[in-house]
């Protein structure tokens, strides 16, 4: 389920959560730039001409700034490409924040009993400035969505939800943009075709890929801007 009907953004002191020490009211601030976008098997395509490598299992790549702004431009209009969200957060080196987008979902267990999901999307994420020009991003991610309704043989109707989760630690440089995947999944796919003043509608089954493109940017304390990484080298 892609409608969203709301947004909350939360930032999370690090301190009580680990052993971490409580942020520094001086450390540096990052923004935080996240898009999250679902494409097709054929869109997928719109990677390949910047030869990104896959880190791990969930980082499909990096892309400096202006691949990243190209890939961009490829994909606005495309066929297959749909935007989820693109959220932003600023929150200082060593501060935990948090992105969510859903809504609640009520409805009666197997049992009859009322109870409720939160679907949608959520980020969680901790920067760590390590360097001049280098930071270290810890980011979870979470896709919940709401697929259907199982009939059970007391009459009751149990939905089913899909889950997906992503962890990873990644070092990048401020201006970078790192690249996640979710396990593909599979989807149903309907195209219209307009032809000899006729429409017809085909459905066929696909599979889908969700990406995450996160990209941090050091705040100039004095304007709250972000830095321009170019400028500082």
């Amino acid at each position: 389920m892609k409608t969203t009907l709301s947004i909350s953004i939360a930032l999370l002191c690090f301190f009580g959560i680990t052993k971490a020490a409580p942020t520094d009211a001086n450390a540096p601030q990052v923004l935080i730039d996240a898009k999250f976008i679902d494409v097709s098997e054929e869109a997928l395509a719109l990677m390949a001409p910047f030869h990104i490598h896959a880190v791990s299992s969930n980082v499909m790549g990096m892309l400096n700034n202006v691949q990243f702004s190209a890939f961009l431009k490829k994909a606005e209009g495309a066929k297959g490409v749909d935007v989820l969200m693109a959220p932003q957060v600023t929150c200082r080196s060593g501060q935990e924040g948090k992105i969510q987008t859903g809504r609640e979902f009520a409805y009666k267990d197997v049992k009859g009993k009322a109870s409720t999901k939160n679907l949608g999307t959520r980020l969680t994420l901790l920067p760590k400035v390590t360097g001049e020009n280098q930071i270290d991003l810890y980011l979870s991610s979470e896709i919940v969505e709401f697929e259907g309704f199982l009939k059970h043989t007391n009459g009751l109707e149990q939905p089913i939800f899909q889950e997906r989760k992503l962890t990873e630690n990644v070092s990048i440089a401020f201006g970078q943009t790192v690249v996640l995947g979710f396990p593909a999944t599979a989807a149903r796919q309907t195209t219209e075709d307009r032809s000899a003043g006729r429409v017809t509608t085909k459905t066929k089954n696909g599979i889908r890929h969700t990406m995450v493109f996160v990209t941090a940017h050091l705040v100039d304390s004095s304007s709250g801007k972000p830095v321009d990484p170019e400028l500082r080298n």
